[in-house]
């Protein structure tokens, strides 16, 4: 059971920093993976061509991927703090732990939608969405 539980009206006043957390951990994310892929590729060349060096490059792209881990870090300490629940970041699926008529369920959002309209049980998720 959830330490914390949300009323609807609580959950829907959260909407705007989750939306913004939302985008800010895509574009980390974006960015982290960039600056990894390029970074393995830049590995390689540097043993495929005899060991040579391209210590600044290599700086670079390390200091990209801490400051990519660092903004993603940061929301995800936050999203736990508050006790709402990622289950997707890419769809931007999001559960906020609620309680409805005595037990336990999840206030369902799911990114692109304006308000919180559904919840679901907690072992249906998503498929087993319902309307509030």
């Amino acid at each position: 059971m959830a330490d914390r539980h949300y009323t609807h009206e609580e959950a829907e006043a959260a909407l705007p920093w989750v939306r913004d957390a939302i985008d800010a951990m895509r574009v980390a994310t974006l960015e982290l993976l960039d600056a990894r892929t390029k970074l393995s590729a830049l590995f390689e060349a540097i043993r495929s061509n005899g060991g040579s060096t391209h210590d600044e490059e290599v700086h670079d792209l390390r200091s990209r991927v801490e400051k990519s881990t660092e903004s993603l870090r940061q929301p995800l300490e936050e999203f736990e703090n508050r006790e709402i629940i990622i289950r997707d970041l890419q769809q931007g699926l999001i559960d906020f732990p609620a309680l409805r008529d005595g037990r336990e369920i999840y206030l369902c959002w799911l990114y692109g939608e304006d308000r919180i309209d559904f919840w679901h049980e907690l072992d249906t998720g998503f498929a087993g969405r319902q309307p509030l």
